[in-house]
């Protein structure tokens, strides 16, 4: 299954690693690029902000919201 995580940040990159390495294809999503750098080899990354365009183009079939407060609220 494929699952991606919105925010790659303290919790976000926790999450991708923790579902890879459970043997889940993962998405990471942040604006940050030094937060996607640290992930490149664990996840397929997007250095982007999150809209509903992205989410709506990924063909996936989980999210993860770890995205922070306003933000997330936002997107969910």
């Amino acid at each position: 299954m494929d699952v991606a995580v919105l925010g790659a940040g303290l919790v976000g990159n926790w999450i991708v690693k923790t579902l890879a390495s459970q043997g889940f294809r993962v998405v990471a999503i942040d604006s940050d690029p030094s937060a996607i750098k640290k992930l490149e080899n664990i996840a397929d990354t997007f250095q982007q902000n999150v809209d509903e365009e992205l989410i709506k183009s990924l063909d996936v079939k989980v999210f993860v919201n770890a995205l922070p407060g306003r933000i997330g609220h936002e997107i969910r």
